[in-house]
């Protein structure tokens, strides 16, 4: 440790401790209001069987990448993540979803439109091209089989897909 930090007398206890902390609590608290927005929103549009967060502190762990090559920020409001960037260009974000028994599903990613304007989906393996909606949205459709299957989201193109969240509805 650098002991230089204990020779200015600037440096207090608030000074190197409390004020970063409670700079990051802030942040914190506004990231917990915009995830707690977000599936308010998804939930009110349908009744997801399952829904995955990216971005935000809840649904962290169930989301497999490279931890630098996938930066999480607010963007317009909403927690997102990035699938790559231009150091790690083969970044990816991966999730296993839910998936009941006896009916098929529909699969939304739900994107930065402005950033995004199209995305690779790999489904158990199964390459797909999305162009995203008017809303930002990307529809793809899996069989019932009472398993969670694996997506996969990567680039298309030379931009990076922002994802905000991805839901599985009954179809």
């Amino acid at each position: 440790m650098d002991q230089r930090i204990f020779r200015n007398s600037e440096n207090n206890l608030d000074n190197i401790y409390l004020r970063p902390l409670l700079e990051l609590i802030e942040k914190m608290k506004l990231e917990y209001h915009a995830e707690y927005s977000i599936r308010q929103e998804l939930m009110a549009q349908s009744n997801p069987v399952d829904m995955v967060v990216f971005g935000g502190l809840v649904d962290d762990w169930r989301i497999r990448r490279y931890m630098h090559g996938s930066h999480a920020l607010l963007y317009e409001g909403w927690p997102a993540r990035y699938a790559g960037n231009r150091v790690f260009p083969n970044g990816f974000l991966e999730v296993d979803l839910a998936i009941p028994a006896t009916t098929d599903v529909e699969i939304k990613i739900y994107a930065a439109r402005e950033n995004t304007e199209k995305l690779t989906a790999i489904l158990n393996g199964h390459k797909q091209y999305c162009i995203l909606d008017e809303d930002g949205c990307c529809r793809l459709r899996a069989r019932g089989s009472g398993k969670s299957i694996v997506l996969r989201i990567e680039k298309d193109g030379d931009k990076y897909p922002l994802i905000y969240a991805v839901i599985v509805n009954v179809l």
